[in-house]
């Protein structure tokens, strides 16, 4: 796992030591710490939902619908009234779809964006357009020529820009405001619910203090070894790492 980290930081020329780490799924907060470690990662941030994002972000995300349509043509060479008249049409078809679907309370938000190469790549990268920005060439070269550098850490200049396709999607209104916290707080001193003996590799076998996610209040702070437990996961603290709650539940462990 921190060889493939390795390598998708060079390609985008990323010191990855100097990022912080969030950690995700069943596994990713039982592992985190020591990959972190491997990675020379001084910080590491545990969502309190991270266990289960694609459940809530299915629950929680507005429906949408999206749609593309191929338009190949060099940047420099485009009819720009013809680009303007295809985003419109796909606008409108995705507008259609969600009032037919009745979905939603508030107005509709509206992603844009175009799928770019240079001539003569077979991998393009999608380019965002700005919500209210005006679309021209120079716009669109200048966003292109940002959204390449983050992805290859380098630009081509001098070669001719492709666009190869317009993309749309529409989202219905959010009607998730105002719910109450998911995971409200709760006072009071945070116990252990047993000990564990876990096993860190080169630095042995530990006994650990267990806690319950849920019993830890705001501003707690957890010194490793040490596991917290979850339904869903488990957190392990290695020696040498402290993890603190914030406000939201969100865990972060920092490295001493």
């Amino acid at each position: 796992m921190a060889q493939a980290f390795r390598i998708h930081a060079l390609e985008r020329g990323v010191d990855i030591r100097r990022c912080t780490m969030v950690a995700f799924g069943g596994a990713g907060p039982v592992h985190a710490t020591g990959l972190a470690e491997a990675l020379g990662i001084k910080r590491v941030v545990v969502p309190r939902t991270g266990s289960v994002f694609s459940a809530q972000g299915l629950v929680e995300t507005p429906p949408s619908f999206e749609q593309m349509r191929t338009f190949m043509v060099r940047l420099d060479q485009a009819d720009w009234g013809a680009v303007r008249r295809a985003f419109a049409e796909l606008e409108g078809e995705c507008k259609a779809r969600v009032r037919r679907a009745s979905i939603g309370e508030g107005p509709p938000k509206v992603s844009r964006a175009v799928e770019m190469r240079y001539a003569g790549q077979q991998r393009q990268v999608l380019v965002w357009l700005p919500e209210n920005g005006g679309l021209s060439p120079d716009r669109l070269a200048a966003e292109f020529a940002r959204a390449y550098r983050a992805r290859y850490a380098q630009e081509l200049p001098g070669v001719p820009v492709e666009i190869v396709s317009l993309w749309v999607r529409v989202s219905a209104g959010d009607g998730t405001s105002g719910r109450p916290p998911l995971f409200p707080l709760r006072r009071g001193a945070y116990p252990t619910v047993g000990r564990r003996r876990l096993y860190f590799g080169d630095a042995g076998w530990a006994e650990a203090p267990a806690y319950l996610w849920d019993s830890l209040e705001a501003g707690s702070k957890i010194r490793g070894p040490a596991c917290i437990d979850d339904e869903t996961t488990a957190v392990v603290l290695r020696p040498g790492w402290t993890g603190t709650v914030r406000h939201d539940r969100t865990l972060v462990l920092e490295r001493d």
